[in-house]
């Protein structure tokens, strides 16, 4: 079994820990898969993803690395298809993609 790794990413890409939908409401009420906010014909919805780290976006003219509005542990919510998903012997769930695929980030 090969040992845990780091991993960090290059400038401008974020590495993404994709969380699982939720399989049952506030309530106790089970989700079928075919439930989960999709509309008619519509085949993957965006996935809520936490974010674990992320690289240098872009220099400044000083020379300083300039970073975007989010960070590690912050929760966003990316394209269902952005990035590459990482093999499961470096972690689960887990998704390099650019910066720019990440579409929003939720408020504390």
């Amino acid at each position: 079994m090969e040992t845990q790794r780091t991993i960090r990413p290059l400038p401008g890409q974020v590495l993404l820990q994709v969380l699982p939908p939720k399989e049952t409401t506030d309530s106790g009420l089970f989700l079928p898969d075919i439930s989960h906010d999709r509309e008619r014909g519509e085949k993957e919805k965006p996935a809520h993803a936490l974010v674990i780290a992320v690289g240098p976006w872009r220099k400044a003219k000083n020379g300083f690395s300039i970073l975007p509005d989010f960070q590690p542990g912050d929760k966003v919510l990316v394209s269902f298809y952005a990035g590459t998903k990482l093999t499961r012997s470096i972690g689960s769930r887990l998704r390099l993609c650019h910066v720019k695929d990440v579409l929003a980030v939720f408020q504390p």
